[in-house]
């Protein structure tokens, strides 16, 4: 029996809502030139360059419908372990959900439903049964950008400003261009759009306001630099969810979180139905 979708985070903030260009083929493309190499350096360099930081957030939510809800809260990532801790809160400093993964498992506490879910980040990224605003592998690929494997790329515009290229990906044997990535030359990956394998667009991920953060690089000792804003699209249901970095502190040595949300009793625990993409891609 199918669960009955729900609007996970809207009915945290207390709203009842029901929250209802590709690239070419692989063929088309022609080789990206060597320069490129240099500009997805820096990318990945950004993407390594740190262990982890804690920050002040704000979140503003947008359903399909054009309605919209606030709360504010902490984000700790952790990237070598890939672990999330997002706590949100309205203005009286109630707590409307506490979200956590680790590696591909997460759970979801809303405390106004006294409802604890748990599941695999896919769970809810490709199973119709259940419907969320945020979904876990969205907000995993929108906090750092993916990795970009060498010779999975190709170039599409490049300035002196801007470059813009796509990525190859590989799912159940099929290869195709998953994703679109728009940098500047510092190595600041502005845009990441992101297609299934029949090129329709499933993701759109917007960072903006890159600045440094106050700290040692973890691999190097050039700035660590973050976006103060990230917005992330769903193509799919037309929601949107945009991430203000009020405040943000790095992370400087490797730490073991072996974080637990505390429920009270009488919460009860939903498992999403599993789902095992093949090949996923990272």
């Amino acid at each position: 029996m199918k669960r009955k979708a729900r609007p996970l985070f809207f009915l945290a903030l207390g709203l009842t809502v029901t929250l209802g260009g590709s690239p070419c083929v692989w063929a088309q493309r022609s080789p990206a030139p060597e320069n490129i190499y240099a500009l997805v350096n820096r990318i990945e360099m950004q993407r390594y360059n740190w262990l982890g930081y804690k920050a002040s957030v704000k979140l503003n939510f947008t359903t399909n419908h054009g309605q919209t809800a606030t709360c504010q809260g902490t984000l700790t990532y952790l990237r070598l372990e890939e672990k999330i801790l997002l706590q949100c809160y309205n203005s009286n400093k109630n707590t409307l959900f506490v979200f956590k993964t680790s590696d591909l498992d997460f759970e979801l506490f809303m405390p106004m439903q006294k409802t604890l879910y748990q599941g695999n980040i896919f769970d809810l990224e490709f199973s119709d049964d259940v419907d969320s605003h945020i979904k876990p592998y969205d907000l995993y690929r929108a906090l750092k950008p993916m990795i970009i494997p060498f010779g999975s790329v190709r170039l599409e515009s490049r300035d002196k400003l801007l470059t813009t290229f796509v990525v190859a990906e590989t799912r159940k044997g099929e290869t195709y261009w998953g994703r679109r990535v728009t940098a500047n030359e510092k190595g600041d990956v502005l845009l990441e759009d992101y297609f299934d394998a029949d090129g329709n667009p499933t993701l759109a991920v917007k960072r903006e306001d890159y600045k440094k953060v106050s700290g040692k690089g973890y691999i190097t000792k050039d700035p660590v630099r973050f976006p103060r804003r990230i917005v992330m699209r769903s193509e799919k249901d037309g929601t949107q969810t945009e991430i203000l970095f009020i405040k943000m502190d790095l992370i400087e040595k490797p730490i073991s979180a072996n974080w637990k949300i505390l429920v009270p009793p009488g919460t009860q625990t939903l498992a999403f139905p599993k789902f095992q993409p093949e090949a996923a891609s990272f």
